[in-house]
């Protein structure tokens, strides 16, 4: 089984190749930004990349079908086309070439126009005017001391929603600021961090007029500089509406083969209410559909699961605890000030439940503490991270008695809003393992073996054999697959070698795959972390090269 905190995060599913002859050279790409950092369905776009493309011929994978990268002959910007079809969202790049390939770059599709900054905008006073709303504003914070400004008529009574996209996904190496200016010149509102460092306004317009919207940043991994923050590594993308904008879903999680009602919850709503069919096909993923013409953060998402997903019901209190029958999700909001989310269900004696919370990796503001009592209400476990790298809590716990116990949900600092949501899980512990590699790009030559060291986590008690092969190898190249032993130094680490026989040169994907047996379930890819842009990677990058 793949957690919930796993698949809460953007996977990478390689769907297209665009290929050209292979030629040797003598460096592979190295590249380490975008600008603009993303399109709108429909479009070409020409990009400058921060890095380098490598010497001779470069080509580029693309995750989307439909998105199409050409490479100049000459030192120059990239042309990406973006087909009218290509499904929103984060379309990864990958650059490579016969000598290797450059790390994964995300590259933002969009629905809505898009424009790119021009400069200068540093003054308030002679901010560019923004075109008709909705857009996405494609602009870089491209020097030490930069600042960006953009003016819009706004009506009173609209709601204003101005939402950056630039540390959390992008990988910019910023923590930014953004202000609204109302037409005297004056602040009247201000957000550093709403997404991680990643800021976001919503401004009710109190009257009509031209309002300015302004940004600046300062540095990610703070230094001893004391100076607005910028290199040509500090691109955004910032999404200006007064129209439809979702923040989250309710519920979070469905069940799978069963139409579900799911309500958006944003801003400037007219219909928030979807009927979401969820295929069988989708259990234990995010299941995604298109929003026409309104705005959010990335494509609306629900978790598909193969058990039932509940709405929290108020009152759910302490006095008025909420009964569940497990297994299940339950999505809520902590919405009151000192609201306190209560849960009740009837358990046996040493049986082992798992609890995990989503809140903080989905981009709510919660920052979730979970609490289980038995039924007089004595603590009996409390966590408020899961220990490791996130906020959300994680945990397994043995009940120690048959009877009824409560789960609880706060808000560590008791804040709480309409935003303040969460998907709270509840589940029997299955035994499982996970694989993990250092890298996801390798280069092999034709006189020597190539190494892959692959990380083995077992879970919940997890003893058996597995057996990691390596899967969309090129002709000419092989590898013995390798068995970590349920006990042992191969219970924790194994290593593939793979060899070549160098009678032609490749480059492409392949996958590291795990199986127990003949169970699918059982089958894992091996992944990367990618914890600049909070996402992994399953699909793995080789290099084959060719006997001189």
């Amino acid at each position: 089984m793949v957690h919930h905190s796993a698949l809460a995060r953007v996977g990478i599913v390689a769907t297209f190749v665009l290929s050209y002859p292979l030629c040797v050279w003598s460096a592979p790409p190295d590249v380490t930004s975008l600008f603009p950092a993303g399109a709108q369905q429909g479009s070409t776009t020409s990009v400058t990349i921060q890095g380098k493309l490598g010497d001779g011929v470069c080509q580029v994978w693309a995750s989307k079908p439909g998105v199409l990268v050409t490479c100049p002959e000459k030192p120059g910007p990239i042309t990406i086309q973006v087909g009218a079809q290509v499904e929103p969202g984060i379309c990864w790049l990958r650059f490579f070439n016969a000598e290797g390939a450059s790390g994964l770059r995300p590259f933002i599709i969009g629905t809505t126009s898009e424009i790119n900054e021009t400069e200068p905008n540093d003054e308030a006073s002679k901010a560019p005017p923004l075109p008709e709303l909705p857009v996405a504003v494609n602009g870089q914070h491209g020097k030490g001391g930069d600042s960006d400004s953009y003016a819009v008529y706004l009506k009173q009574g609209q709601i204003l929603v101005a939402s950056m996209m630039a540390n959390r996904i992008l990988g910019s190496p910023q923590d930014a600021v953004l202000q609204i200016l109302g037409p005297d010149g004056f602040v009247v509102e201000q957000n550093e961090d709403d997404q991680g460092m990643d800021p976001q306004l919503v401004f009710p317009v109190p009257a009509d007029g031209i309002y300015t919207i302004r940004t600046w940043a300062f540095p990610a991994a703070p230094d001893s500089s004391i100076r607005l923050f910028g290199s040509p590594a500090c691109v955004y993308r910032l999404t200006v509406t007064t129209g439809p904008f979702v923040d989250h879903c309710q519920p979070a999680a469905i069940q799978s083969g069963q139409t579900h009602r799911v309500r958006m919850h944003g801003w400037n709503l007219p219909a928030p209410d979807l009927d979401i069919a969820a295929p069988i096909s989708a259990v234990e993923q995010r299941f995604e559909w298109p929003l026409a013409g309104w705005s959010h953060r990335l494509p609306a998402t629900v978790l598909v699961q193969p058990y039932p997903g509940i709405v929290e019901q108020e009152p759910n209190d302490a006095a008025h605890p909420q009964s569940i029958t497990l297994p299940c999700s339950l999505s809520g909001r902590i919405q009151q000030p000192k609201d306190v989310d209560t849960y009740q269900f009837t358990g046996k004696k040493n049986q082992r439940l798992r609890f995990e919370v989503l809140a903080r990796d989905v981009g709510s503001p919660l920052d979730a503490m979970l609490r289980i009592t038995d039924a007089a209400g004595k603590v009996l476990k409390e966590a408020d991270d899961d220990g490791k790298q996130s906020a959300d809590p994680d945990f397994e716990f043995a009940l120690p008695a048959d009877g009824d116990y409560r789960v609880v949900v706060i808000d560590r600092f008791l804040h709480s809003g309409d935003r303040f949501a969460y998907l709270l899980s509840i589940t029997e512990p299955q035994a499982d393992y996970s694989l993990a590699v250092a890298a996801d790009s390798f280069v092999l030559s034709p006189d020597k073996e190539l190494e892959i060291p692959v990380t083995v986590t077992r879970t919940s008690g997890f003893a058996g054999e597995i057996r990691v092969a390596v899967r969309g190898l090129p002709a000419g190249v092989t590898a013995d697959p390798v068995v970590s032993e349920g006990k042992g130094d191969s219970s924790k680490a194994v290593k593939l070698k793979l060899k070549g026989d160098g009678q032609q040169s490749y480059s492409g994907r392949f996958q590291i795959v795990g199986s127990v047996g003949n169970s699918a379930v059982l089958e894992h890819m091996a992944t990367l972390p990618l914890k600049s842009f909070q996402s992994e990677t399953s699909q793995l990058w080789l290099t084959a090269a060719k006997k001189p």
